[in-house]
């Protein structure tokens, strides 16, 4: 029976079989370096590690063999993509395309059969609005003006900086929905796959040089998230909806947010509950990880340059 289990693991131990026969012809007939060629050898022994994890599937659970295999393989993808001039636009479209696709499966599925409002669903947390930067990002750099480069600086610098992180917390700081389920549960799987994603496109873009993040972009992102982090508290009150992580519906850094008292706020004849510390913390941490994701980068390139 042609489980979904199967699928993956058939899928996973042909694309490592194509790619090692593929990369010893190409090595053999000399079109490639020794160091490529391990490169993608390394890559399929860890599609078909990844294959063998699938056994793990039911349930999902955090640090187990397939998830941390799975965030291996998604994170050395981002560095494969380096190794595939000819390809990558066509792999890029790709990932973008399938980021749609999930969107559309995973917004009907969370309101039909999950009961979600269509507003509490839709791509505005920080790796939904990363992900449409993404999709956005081929027609925005055919730009020619001074605004429209500097937009895309703008949005690049975002894309990089909160993809990344996104991704991280995904990883380290489980959310609800993303374990003790079945893999292929439809909501772990896509909330699964696009943020480890993220990390694919995030890293490549970063290795690259593709993209490079920079402390005045980094600035000038701030004078829309502060005010779009701010009107979100107040919506997610009224739409009983999270994005960003204001409250604690289905909040990945749910510890973080019981470490704060509860505050009541008197709105009319409704009686909010408010957590202003934490609030703060988060807001603070997400502007220093900014800037110190930038920074980061910015000390790598130079010590790349100098080398070089």
């Amino acid at each position: 029976m042609f489980t979904p289990v199967i699928i993956s693991q058939v899928l996973l131990y042909i694309s490592a079989l194509v790619t090692v026969g593929f990369t010893i012809y190409k090595f053999y007939n000399k079109k490639i370096s020794k160091k490529t060629f391990l490169v993608f050898v390394f890559y399929s022994v860890i599609m078909c590690l990844y294959g063998i994890s699938f056994i793990f599937y039911n349930p999902f659970l955090q640090y187990s063999p397939l998830h941390i295999i799975s965030i291996v393989f998604f994170i050395y993808s981002g560095f494969i993509l380096l190794y595939v001039k000819k390809h990558r636009k066509v792999i890029m479209w790709g990932i973008f395309a399938f980021y749609v696709l999930f969107n559309l499966l995973r917004i009907p599925y969370l309101w039909i059969y999950e009961g979600y409002t269509i507003y509490s669903i839709l791509p505005l947390h920080i790796c939904g609005i990363s992900g449409l930067f993404m999709i956005a990002r081929p027609f925005y750099l055919r730009g020619k003006s001074r605004f429209t480069k500097t937009l895309s600086k703008l949005l690049d610098n975002y894309l990089v900086c909160f993809a990344f992180l996104g991704a991280l917390i995904n990883v380290f700081f489980p959310p609800s929905h993303g374990f003790d389920l079945d893999f292929f549960n439809l909501r772990t799987f896509v909330s699964n796959v696009l943020h480890w994603s993220f990390f694919t496109v995030s890293i490549y873009y970063l290795l690259s040089g593709e993209i490079k993040p920079n402390k005045k972009m980094a600035i000038m992102n701030l004078f829309w998230l502060v005010p779009a982090y701010i009107m979100f508290i107040f919506l997610n009150s009224f739409f009983a909806s999270n994005f960003f992580f204001t409250n604690s519906t289905g909040n990945p850094i749910l510890f973080l947010f019981n470490l704060f008292p509860m505050w009541e706020w008197s709105l009319g004849n409704s009686i909010i509950e408010v957590n202003p510390i934490y609030w703060a913390t988060v807001l603070g941490a997400s502007i220093l990880i900014l800037f110190l994701i930038t920074f980061l980068y910015e000390l790598i390139d130079k010590i790349f340059v100098a080398k070089k």
